[in-house]
């Protein structure tokens, strides 16, 4: 199975709907060397929106199944993936209604079967190109 890391990063920090962009970049290895892909898009949202937008639009990218490594500016996702996947058991019903961002996680979890996953916060080696790409 393919390892994939996916560096991902909001300009939108804001708990209220803004305007904002996302970028997001695949890396992985061929023929030894790194390879990497990034998209910028403009997004509209919070932050925990924007980066569950940016998670997953960059795992439609994907192909195939992977041993996947995301890395994400937003301690949401990664205190709450696994928590979504309880929600997902439960239908992502709480007292009666849909739990926010439902669809996002749903796709989510669609475009991760098959693969293995982890979330991680914090700096990478790509962060401030990352941020630097999004001021642009």
């Amino acid at each position: 199975m393919k390892h994939v890391n996916i560096f991902t990063q909001s300009s939108v920090k804001a708990p209220t709907p803004q305007k904002g962009k996302i970028i997001f970049l695949l890396e992985s290895i061929y023929n030894d060397q790194p390879y990497t892909k990034h998209f910028i898009e403009e997004v509209e949202g919070n932050w925990n929106e924007t980066s569950l937008d940016a998670v997953r639009l960059a795992l439609q990218k994907l192909k195939e199944p992977a041993e996947i490594v995301i890395w994400t500016d937003c301690p949401y996702i990664e205190l709450n993936i696994e928590r979504a996947k309880e929600w997902r058991k439960e239908n992502y019903e709480h007292k009666g209604a849909k739990r926010k961002y439902f669809e996002k996680w749903e796709e989510i979890f669609t475009l991760l079967e098959g693969s293995t996953y982890k979330v991680t916060t914090g700096q990478n080696e790509y962060t401030h190109w990352l941020i630097s790409e999004l001021k642009k």
